[in-house]
């Protein structure tokens, strides 16, 4: 049965999904974990791309699961950035959008 041992729940991004399946892949993989793996694999950002958006989307006051989000999916214009961040709790300012905008094309 899928999840029967749910060891913890929290949102995670891509990048950690992958690391977490490549410490299980030791073991045989089941079905569903393989395509998350080769999901993960293909679409994950970089560690260090993760750590820099998760720092200033503290830094801006960006919910977790919406900066999870943006990781994830790498807007590549503000348009998409701005809907992603209008589930935020807390509005954003045109230049602290500006400022992760940067940050997601540099």
């Amino acid at each position: 049965m899928i999840g029967k041992n749910v060891e913890s729940e929290d949102i995670v991004s891509l990048v950690e999904v992958k690391d977490i399946l490549e410490g299980r892949k030791k073991k045989n993989l089941t079905y569903e974990q393989q395509l998350a793996y080769d999901h993960a694999s293909k679409f994950a950002a970089s560690k260090v791309f993760k750590t820099k958006i998760m720092k200033i989307a503290e830094e801006l006051g960006i919910d977790k699961k919406i900066a999870i989000e943006i990781i994830n999916t790498k807007p590549t214009n503000i348009f998409v950035l701005k809907q992603i961040l209008s589930r935020n709790s807390k509005p954003i300012s045109e230049e602290d959008e500006n400022k992760l905008m940067g940050a997601l094309k540099g």
